[in-house]
């Protein structure tokens, strides 16, 4: 009798590992199946005695990298680190959990990417497995061999043999062959993985499914350029302007952001259609003779900006950014009612030419910068405003009879546009 009871004794007790492991690998699907209709779309804490509550976390970007989280509720914002919360999640499907790294006693957020008989977790780019029993991490590299004689470079991939021991049975032979061609990132590991509990028939969750590699938005928008003269060549006595400086646009385009691997980076492409007309106003004053001239200018582009742009700040509501841009470019100049008055001093006599002042010589090409913010309304609709600059190389010249000026061409653009 008594070896009966020792024998029930020892089998409860030395369960108790396996059923904490157990209980591990599953927390993060009972906080994600628990969340009322009212709460989601909401980030959450869960405390150290188990509460699961709900508010704001608050974050500049999102990231996968948390060394300590700052909690909203109620307008009070609260720190709390790895060992005081079991864990997290943000309201775009994210989850982060409390735990040490293979070998380590303290613990840190690890965000969890797949749970269910193994769980997939990744910190600071790289990734670990736990089954309940072990628990590795995917090494993407050898370290470096130090040995006496001629250096060699190891570019074996140990992440490999590791995911196959993690696979067993014949579920797990048949993905050999994809492990072997299997790349270091999240997408190829959630893939190989949830094919292994299908064949199991063996319940698993997602937690980055709502998250996108990259997100692609259309956008739309209109303008107003000023459009100014830097010299590059003229003589003192060359005065030109342009007087009216002023020219709308309107773009389309698409913009790439929100990347989980760059969240800082964003991308677009746009087609800007421009028009511009003014007058060209010149004069110059010589020792011998004062010429005065003028022509109407008409101006329309069509030009493609591709753009990278870098957020300064970047929260869930809320971004400003930075950027620049190249550009092609496409213009059609019309020139009408050129007229040049020259004066020939010492002999009072005036002459009058109809004569075109503006020749048009810049390239196909510009770059610029530019400084922009951005604010969610509402779900899938985002407004934001845009200052860019840039400068075209020699673009006009300009010519009263022999006299000559060249000039860059500057634009200072300010640009309203949503984002759907």
């Amino acid at each position: 009798m008594n070896k009966t009871i020792l024998a029930v004794l020892f089998f409860v007790l030395a369960s108790f590992p396996l059923l904490g492991q157990e209980s591990k690998l599953q927390i993060v699907r009972k906080w994600t199946s628990s969340i009322l209709p009212s709460d989601y779309k909401k980030d959450f804490i869960v405390l150290a005695s188990g509460e699961q509550v709900f508010g704001t976390i608050v974050r500049n970007y999102n990231y996968a990298d948390f060394d300590e989280v700052s909690f909203e509720m109620a307008g009070k914002v609260t720190n709390y680190l790895p060992q005081e919360i079991q864990g997290f999640g943000l309201d775009n499907g994210q989850v982060f959990l409390s735990k040490p790294l293979p070998g380590t006693a303290e613990p840190v957020f690890v965000q969890i990417l797949v749970s269910g008989p193994i769980q997939l977790g990744e910190f600071k780019g790289a990734y670990f497995l736990d089954n309940g029993k072990d628990y590795e991490k995917l090494e993407a590299y050898f370290p470096d061999i130090e040995r006496n004689g001629p250096a060699y470079k190891k570019i074996s991939r140990p992440y490999k043999g590791t995911l196959k021991r993690f696979l067993s049975g014949d579920c797990g032979v048949a993905l050999y062959p994809s492990v072997d061609r299997a790349s270091y990132n999240d997408q190829v590991l959630i893939r190989i993985l949830s094919a292994y509990f299908q064949c199991n028939q063996e319940d698993f969750q997602v937690h980055i499914e709502k998250i996108p590699f990259i997100r692609v938005s259309p956008v739309i928008g209109l303008g107003l350029t000023q459009y100014g003269l830097n010299a590059s060549l003229r003589s003192e006595e060359r005065i030109d302007r342009l007087d009216r400086p002023f020219g709308p646009q309107v773009f389309f385009g698409i913009r790439f952001h929100d990347s989980r691997r760059v969240p800082r980076l964003s991308s677009d492409v746009r087609l800007v259609i421009s028009t511009f007309q003014t007058e060209v106003l010149s004069s110059f004053e010589g020792s011998q003779a004062i010429r005065t001239g003028s022509e109407d200018l008409t101006e329309r582009a069509i030009s493609i900006p591709f753009s990278l742009n870098y957020s300064l700040l970047k929260r869930p509501n809320a971004e400003i950014y930075m950027g620049a841009f190249f550009a092609l470019w496409q213009p059609t100049i019309s020139q009408a009612k050129g007229i040049v008055d020259e004066r020939i001093l010492g002999r009072n006599e005036v002459f009058i030419y109809e004569s075109p002042i503006t020749q048009y010589q810049g390239t196909n090409v510009y770059s610029g910068a530019r400084l922009g913010g951005s604010l969610v309304i509402r779900e899938k609709l985002k407004v934001f405003a845009e200052i860019e600059g840039s400068v075209q190389p020699e673009f006009y010249k300009f010519s009263l009879l022999q006299n000559d000026s060249f000039y860059d061409r500057s634009r200072l653009s300010f640009q309203l546009g949503i984002e759907l």
